[in-house]
């Protein structure tokens, strides 16, 4: 009897004080951001023998939902069987291309004595549980397996194949088996090669298989959640089995193996084996057989539903042919049933558990059985496991995990570790590895998702050597942008083996993390129409801002403010608030609204601004902007008319009165063009209401400015005699306002000559001196200026004064 005794470091080597089998674990180094370029790997030959690699989830061939997959029929035991034929030798098949190698340099012979290394089993992960039992005698009943995901159970696998029947219709059947190497499961050859099956015949190869280890039967096919298939699963079509069973269909030779696409092996561990002992020998061990059953024991009742495990133990009775038999007896849990084939039967030999055989056949009553592993399939299955590895380095990044299973977007996932394996034969030198942190809106991690973070770590991997990378406590920050949705987490080994389709966590190996979005409200941009303002004016503005976050944002409102710096705060001078529609995640919009400058607001150098919110808005430090250069604010053009006089007491209407204005602009805004409203009154009150006079156009008053104008305006010649007030009403283009005087005392309006206004022309010119020579000689009492009742020389002064004055004198009799 053969058994092994090869010690395999599955974990990358042990740390001193390390025990066997427990993962090696290091640190990475998280705060190394930039990824370096990919280390160059020594030239590898191409691997023998590789399962199909699955890229991308949606290149994943799926099969039917579990309960629709009805177990592999066990066959019974007088039925398809030739006795008295050897093994025969393996053949390998492939269902992506149909080809068939046939491997005839294995010794066909029935019983060999031909010794190999030995292969021990390795757990990968620390034992979480032992067997169940032992029972002294028989298998007894099956026992629930409610821990399936720790140790030993999770190196069990459930089983799905798809086979053609000759009708040319896919079948799928599901079975259980053994995990054997990292990439190499050990089951029933009728798993592989089925002969017959309930409905058409097969005689076929299966195409396809989906390997779970440590299934749970929770959930659907493919899920990502950690609970669900406990460990993932593997996918091939590359499977071998002898012609002892695929020709012949003797029960003696039903072993198989097949390959999978993924390394769960090394998340799981594998079994030893055992084989070619004598009966003897087999007899000596307790052995422990767990595996998924799933044929209906119960005429339709919920035993057996293929979702559970079960195991069971004892001893064997006995060994027809190359068989290990049990006595059971009839019934769901004391007798063998379809599903169970392929599962592995092992015993404990120095401390580890070795399979020796895998459920073959069933009368589903008072017998079981076992194909036993005889010596030349051992030295096969080692060869399939080798090839299986292969020569060259192909690193795959496996079981990627983060603490948190919900996480707000703008927070960070805390990490946990994630696994890179080596399930080749390669032993690369020591180096530096560079991994990548995505967020995928799928379960597929590839350089396209969103980059999270990046980090280094450096290890000696062994052949078929494994670490777990501890990042506990490094922070991981899930972008503010991110909507609400289910996301997938997860690395990518930045380095160039020889297949670097694995070299991300994809499927199972990604964390699940359910993201919860946020609206973020941020201005982007804020410009003013003009540099310059007045106080109490108008200023257009355009404010652009945006959801930073990946939700929708609720209602935004925008609080226009005006400062003396550019930090806009709500202690800032209001200019008035606006209210918009949401804006989308990651939507921007720009807007434009008319300010006025609060009258009364002092001369000076302000900036405009904008408040922009949402009552979901997670940060509302970031809300404010202001415009990017001051604006110059000025106190509007202010027109006041100072004062109006005229020289005269008296104007005989019809006639003319000089007048001279005096105003100034006491604002600090150019007035532009000014106008001068000339108004006749009763009263000191002037009004628009009030007689016109006329009106002049003056020039623009710069701010502070002062000016004055002289003019001569007439009284409308059917004025009622009576007192009157000269007034002006000033206005300008920059000044809304009006400002008003009127002279401070009131003129005479008459209807009779002036005086002074010797040549009787309406106006007192210097001809009149003339004209007043000219009556003086005469002796005229036109002369007579003061209206003293005498012509004398007191009259020239009286006609001085009043000519120098501008009163034109008193009022003279016609």
């Amino acid at each position: 009897m053969h058994w092994n005794s090869r010690l395999v470091v599955l974990l990358g080597g042990l740390a001193a004080g390390s025990a066997l089998g427990q993962p090696a674990q290091i640190k990475a180094s998280p705060d190394q951001f930039i990824v370096p370029d990919a280390l160059p790997i020594e030239p590898q030959p191409d691997p023998v023998w590789r399962a199909p690699e699955i890229d991308d989830a949606d290149q994943l061939r799926t099969h039917p939902p579990f309960d629709q997959i009805e177990p592999m029929r066990m066959p019974h035991q007088a039925e398809d069987i030739v006795l008295n034929v050897g093994p025969g030798m393996p053949l390998v098949h492939d269902g992506a291309d149909g080809k068939i190698v046939a491997f005839p340099l294995y010794p066909t012979l029935t019983t060999e004595t031909t010794t190999g290394p030995g292969h021990r089993s390795m757990i990968g992960q620390a034992d979480e549980g032992g067997d169940i039992g032992p029972w002294a005698e028989g298998f007894g009943t099956m026992n629930t397996v409610s821990n399936v995901g720790g140790d030993p159970w999770r190196r069990n696998v459930k089983v799905v194949m798809r086979f053609v029947d000759q009708t040319g219709a896919d079948r799928f059947f599901s079975c259980s088996g053994t995990m054997a190497d990292p990439e190499t499961v050990l089951l029933a050859g009728h798993c592989i090669y089925a002969r017959t099956a309930e409905g058409p015949d097969i005689f076929d190869w299966a195409e396809e298989f989906w390997v779970y280890p440590g299934w749970d039967g929770n959930g659907t096919t493919f899920s990502n959640s950690a609970i669900i298939e406990t460990h993932g699963f593997g996918y091939g079509t590359q499977a071998g089995a002898f012609t002892g069973w695929t020709q012949n269909g003797n029960f003696d030779w039903d072993l198989g193996v097949l390959r999978v696409n993924r390394a769960v092996g090394q998340l799981t561990g594998w079994y030893g084996w055992a084989s070619d002992g004598g009966c003897g020998d087999v007899q000596s061990y307790t052995h422990y057989n767990p595996g998924y059953p799933g044929e209906d024991c119960d005429n339709g009742g919920p035993l057996h539903n293929g979702r559970d495990m079960y195991t069971w133990s004892g001893s064997i009775d006995s060994c027809p042919g190359n068989q290990l038999q049990i006595n059971t007896a009839a019934g769901c849990f004391t007798a063998m049933w379809g599903g169970q084939s392929g599962s592995g039967v092992y015993h404990f030999r120095d401390g580890d558990r070795h399979v020796w055989g895998a459920a073959s056949n069933s009368n589903r009553s008072t017998s079981g059985r076992y194909a036993q592993m005889w010596n030349n399939f051992r030295d096969f299955m080692i060869d399939f496991e080798n090839e299986t590895r292969g020569t060259a380095l192909d690193l795959q990044a496996m079981r990627a995990r983060y603490v948190e299973s919900t996480v707000t977007a703008g927070q960070s996932l805390t990490g946990d570790s994630y696994v890179i394996a080596n399930p080749t034969n390669n032993n690369p030198i020591n180096r530096t590895y560079s991994v990548r942190h995505y967020l995928s809106d799928n379960t597929t991690i590839s350089t396209f998702d969103t980059l999270l973070r990046s980090e280094t770590f450096t290890w000696d991997f062994p052949a078929v050597g494994t670490v777990t990378v501890n990042i506990g406590g490094t922070s991981y920050p899930i972008p503010l942008n991110t909507p609400s949705g289910t996301y997938y987490a997860g690395v990518y080994l930045d380095y160039s083996d020889s297949t670097t389709g694995n070299n991300d966590s994809s499927l199972w190996d990604a964390h699940r993390v359910v993201v919860n979005g946020v609206a973020d409200i941020r201005p982007t941009a804020v410009q003013a129409s003009a540099s310059t303002a007045i106080t109490g004016g108008p200023v257009n503005m355009n404010i652009t801002y945006q959801n930073f976050g990946g939700d929708p944002s609720n209602a935004v409102t925008a609080d226009f403010r005006l400062s003396t710096n550019d930090f806009i705060s709500t202690i800032d001078t209001e200019l008035g608030t606006s209210s918009y529609s949401g804006l989308s995640g990651n939507g921007s919009s720009t807007r434009q609204r008319t300010v006025t400058i609060p009258a009364g607001t002092a001369p000076g150098t302000y900036y405009l601004g904008v408040i922009v919110t949402s009552s979901d808005d997670v940060n509302t430090g970031n809300n404010q902007m202001a415009i990017s250069f001051p604006i110059t604010v000025d106190s509007p053009a202010d027109v006041v008319a100072n004062s109006i006089t005229t020289p005269v007491q008296a104007v005989v209407r019809g006639n003319t009165a000089l007048t001279t204005i005096s105003y100034s602009n006491t604002g600090t805004q150019s007035s532009g063009l000014v106008t001068a409203d000339y108004r006749l009154s009763t009263n000191s009150t002037i009004t628009t209401g009030d007689v016109p006079l006329g009106s002049a156009a003056l020039s623009s008053l710069a701010g502070g400015d002062s000016s004055s104008y002289n003019r001569q305006v007439t009284i409308p010649a059917g004025t009622a005699p009576g007192s009157y007030y000269l007034g002006v009403i000033m206005t300008s283009v920059n000044d809304s306002s009006q400002s008003t005087a009127a002279i401070p005392s009131p003129i005479q309006v008459t209807i009779g000559r002036l005086c002074a206004d010797q040549n009787e022309d309406g106006a007192v010119t210097p001809g009149d001196f003339n004209a007043w020579i000219l009556n003086f000689n005469r002796g005229s009492l036109l002369a007579d200026v003061n209206q003293d009742g005498n012509v004398a020389p007191g009259d020239f002064n009286a006609w001085i004064l009043a000519f120098n004055s501008g009163s034109n004198g008193p009022l003279c009799t016609p």
